[in-house]
C-alpha cells in the first residue's frame, strides 16, 4: 500500500492571515478537523486543527473572526510523498 492509496486528494487550505473563523468554516464545510496553511507559493507552512481553534477561542478571548490563523497554527509540519508507504 502507498500513501496515494489512502490520501485525500481534494484538500482545502487557508493562509496564515485568514481569520480563525475562515479556518473553522473550511472544516465545517468539508467535514474535516485539520486544514493545511499555505504561503504565497502554495507551500505548506503550518497546519491548524479543530483543537487549535477551540484552544485559541478560549485563551485569546476574542471572536474567531478577530484572530488570525497564524496565532494558533502549528508550524513544525512533517510531510511525505504519495509514493511513500505508511509506517506500521
Amino acid at each position: 500500500m502507498k500513501i496515494e492509496d489512502i490520501m485525500t486528494r481534494d484538500v482545502k487550505s487557508c493562509v496564515s492571515n485568514d481569520s480563525l473563523a475562515t479556518a473553522a468554516q473550511i472544516m465545517w464545510e468539508n467535514d474535516c478537523g485539520a486544514v493545511p496553511v499555505l504561503d504565497a507559493d502554495d507551500r505548506v507552512v503550518g497546519i491548524i486543527t479543530d483543537r487549535d481553534l477551540a484552544m485559541a477561542a478560549h485563551l485569546q478571548g476574542v471572536p474567531l473572526r478577530d484572530s488570525r490563523v497564524a496565532s494558533a497554527m502549528a508550524r513544525d509540519v512533517k510531510s511525505c510523498s504519495p509514493r511513500d508507504t505508511p509506517a506500521t
